[in-house]
């Protein structure tokens, strides 16, 4: 998987590329490809999708990379940063 391409109207890059979230209690809490840390965004592969909601339950905004589009939601995303 590849980071966003630059769109022209400059995608911010990922602070983390293979992000990990420990949980005190149990180890590894979440996985994501890439992370925005300021931005609470993560985008997981389609084989992590699974852990969206738990992604979510911990104050992530998501982005599954699926698709040709999935750059452009991720563009949308760090526009947003809500």
């Amino acid at each position: 998987m590849r980071a966003p391409p630059h769109s022209g109207i400059g995608v911010i890059t990922p602070d983390v590329i293979g992000f990990e979230e420990e949980s005190p209690s149990n180890g590894v809490a979440i996985e994501a490809e890439m992370a925005w840390m300021g931005f609470k965004l993560l985008v997981l592969a389609p084989n992590q999708a699974t852990s969206r909601e738990a992604c979510e339950a911990l104050g992530w905004r998501v982005v599954v990379a699926i698709g040709d589009d999935w750059p452009k939601d991720v563009e949308r995303a760090l526009e947003s940063k809500e």
